[in-house]
């Protein structure tokens, strides 16, 4: 981390499937947000996928509301709820 701080590059890869979906490397992820430095996600097959594992939330459980947009009031409520109960 000290490296990125000082603005070098890394990646992290893997040849099983998208890192930090089901494992704890989502507080990685957390820590670099909360200083500062840029985390980016090359792009697979899933938008929500890729924006999950830059987003510093937990990667082992979440929940998918969908894009409907006739929903917006309930997906903002569940989130609103969510936010009560999210590890930190």
């Amino acid at each position: 981390m000290q490296l990125l701080g000082l603005g070098q590059n890394a990646a992290l890869v893997t040849d099983s499937g998208t890192p930090l979906i089901s494992d704890p490397g989502y507080k990685l992820v957390r820590d670099l947000i909360d200083q500062g430095i840029e985390v980016e996600s090359i792009p697979g097959p899933s938008a929500v996928i890729s924006a999950l594992v830059v987003s510093g939330l937990p990667t082992d459980k979440f929940s998918f509301l969908d894009f409907c947009h006739a929903l917006k009031a309930i997906v903002e409520l569940c989130c609103r709820n969510m936010a009560l109960w999210m590890p930190r």
